[in-house]
């Protein structure tokens, strides 16, 4: 069978960067369940969305915990765990995006402080339904 995946390289501003994401820089904004935002000083650029690869581990208070752990949590078959987006920075995962899904966004501890007084990168998620 062949291996689904995606790797996109997020241009701030662009309307969409993958069916069903958007990705805005904010100054202030209405902050919803479905969102994710990071202080736009605190990405190190270039930002990707991608599927998730092997190995691939996030970075929690209580240490790294491996992406293959998080989807067993959720209950994601194998076949469709490409589909989970993940988000890295140059530093690596930053976000792990559940929420399109029916699970909880989990985010990297050190992305998880942010100002709305300073730029916000924002990442919205629809229903992943155009991924097969």
């Amino acid at each position: 069978s062949i291996k689904k995946s995606y790797l996109r390289v997020v241009t701030i501003g662009d309307n969409e960067i993958y069916p069903g994401f958007n990705v805005r820089c904010f100054n202030n904004f209405e902050l919803m369940k479905d969102r994710i935002w990071f202080n736009r000083d605190k990405i190190q650029f270039p930002l990707i969305i991608r599927s998730r690869n092997a190995g691939d581990f996030l970075g929690l208070s209580e240490g790294k915990k491996t992406i293959k752990k998080i989807l067993n949590e959720w209950c994601v078959k194998p076949s469709d765990r490409w589909k989970i987006p993940i988000i890295e920075d140059r530093t690596g995962i930053i976000a792990v995006l559940g929420r399109p899904f029916g699970h909880r966004n989990r985010i990297a501890d050190k992305y998880k402080n942010y100002s709305v007084d300073k730029d916000l990168i924002v990442i919205s998620a629809g229903y992943m339904e155009n991924l097969k």
